[in-house]
């Protein structure tokens, strides 16, 4: 299953910071770009966006 991954992938990164910075970013990009709408949010979103990362 889809979370059954993505729990895996959580509980990786959480002993392995690299790689939860990685998935972290994979998992906001996807998140923006499917739900989000990066075109509602424009620049002020992607500026938000950066500044978490």
């Amino acid at each position: 299953m889809v979370f059954e991954d993505v729990f895996v992938f959580f509980y990786i990164g959480l002993k392995n910071k690299f790689l939860f910075f990685i998935f972290y970013f994979l998992f906001f990009f996807i998140f923006f770009t499917v739900f989000g709408n990066l075109n509602f949010l424009g620049n002020e979103g992607l500026k938000c966006f950066y500044i978490v990362i």
